[in-house]
């Protein structure tokens, strides 16, 4: 189970994942269980990002562009991640 929210600032997207696999209640969390590999997926409409920047984890991205589509794989999703497009 992950929760997924999408921004736009002028010249960029981002994307905040949270892993929220381990919880049982809603808001509460018993265990971190990691996630992956991830594909993650981003309508460009008229945007052509040439990175992806993984800002928890520290990585940089050159995303594969096709039909209007941006994508990215992530081997492994621990809590968080916060994807930027630029």
């Amino acid at each position: 189970y992950l929760d997924c929210k999408l921004y736009s600032q002028e010249g960029r997207r981002m994307l905040h994942l949270v892993n929220l696999s381990g919880s049982r209640n809603p808001g509460y969390l018993e265990e971190v269980l990691p996630v992956g590999p991830i594909e993650v997926s981003i309508k460009l409409d008229g945007f052509t990002p040439v990175s992806a920047a993984l800002r928890v984890s520290g990585m940089i991205i050159k995303p594969e562009i096709r039909n209007g589509w941006a994508k990215i794989r992530i081997d492994s999703l621990h809590m968080h991640e916060l994807i930027v497009w630029e």
